[in-house]
């Protein structure tokens, strides 16, 4: 029986779909639904300029959008689907920032979004999609980034 779902979004254009399903699924099973977006620190800071221009606010002004927009989510989901649902942001690495924060959660299921990146992308860098399916000790779901036509 599923008691604790975990639904991983990183906020882009495919998370909409991700929620969707877990909250769905949340309704269904009765279950409490944790949503996590995990932002790599390291690679957001170096992208913007307080690492030029300490103390202009940009990168404090990019994590309050962040959590303002996870916030939006969560009380959608909340008041659509009439789920039991918390939301949580972290400054961790993808992979093991979702693994370690299901592991916590004790979750039953993980919901995770693909973005199906190119060959060159994925020979490069793999998926995190495709870590998190080789590496959870639960079942993952994982949604295709759109409808099939």
């Amino acid at each position: 029986m599923m008691k604790k779902i975990v639904a991983a979004v990183d906020l882009m254009e495919g998370s909409d779909r991700v929620l969707t399903l877990a909250g769905e699924l949340a309704f269904k099973f009765d279950a409490d639904l944790s949503v996590v977006h995990i932002y790599e620190a390291t690679d957001v800071m170096a992208t913007f300029s307080p690492y030029l221009y300490p103390g202009d606010g940009t990168y404090e002004k990019y994590l309050e959008e962040e959590k303002r927009l996870l916030r939006e989510k969560v009380d959608e989901l909340r008041e659509t689907k009439k789920v039991r649902v918390s939301g949580c942001m972290k400054a961790d690495r993808a992979i093991p920032g979702i693994l370690g924060f299901v592991q916590s959660e004790g979750a039953d299921l993980l919901v995770i979004g693909t973005h199906r990146p190119g060959r060159l992308e994925r020979a490069l860098l793999g998926s995190v999609s495709d870590a998190i399916v080789r590496q959870a000790r639960i079942p993952v779901l994982v949604i295709p980034p759109h409808d099939k036509a």
